[in-house]
């Protein structure tokens, strides 16, 4: 409704002001004033009922079985991707953290073997000068 009550609001105040600095005497002035609101009320009456119309039958479409079927259905498949998706996360976590420490376990290693080629090789030579 925010749409349509923005565009008779500025239809109100556009027509009110093109009317105010028109040059005419104060009686036609009044006169068509009188009538530009009267028009606006008609206006505003008939998007009124349009409006309401149209919700009406906005809702008859969603009462209908069929649409309450197919929006339930909706609802369940993506609660069911959800689920989904958070177990292939948590899997996707348990594995990631699983290949870090493996990771871990190897640099240790390599860190613990390259100490021991450095004690033969780097150290005696050190120890020499």
């Amino acid at each position: 409704m925010k749409g349509p009550l923005k565009l008779l609001t500025g239809l109100i105040a556009g027509v009110s002001l093109g009317l105010l600095f028109a040059p005419k005497k104060g009686q036609e002035l009044r006169k068509e004033l009188s009538k530009s609101s009267d028009k606006m009320g008609v206006l505003g009456k008939e998007l009124l009922a349009a409006g309401k119309n149209v919700s009406a039958e906005v809702q008859k479409f969603l009462d209908r079985k069929d649409v309450r079927e197919l929006i339930n259905s909706g609802k369940a498949e993506i609660e069911d991707l959800f689920h989904i998706a958070k177990k292939k996360g948590k899997e996707l976590s348990d594995e990631a953290k699983k290949e870090l420490l493996n990771l871990g376990d190897m640099v240790n290693k390599k860190v613990g073997t390259t100490k021991k080629v450095m004690k033969k090789k780097v150290m005696p030579k050190a120890k020499k000068k």
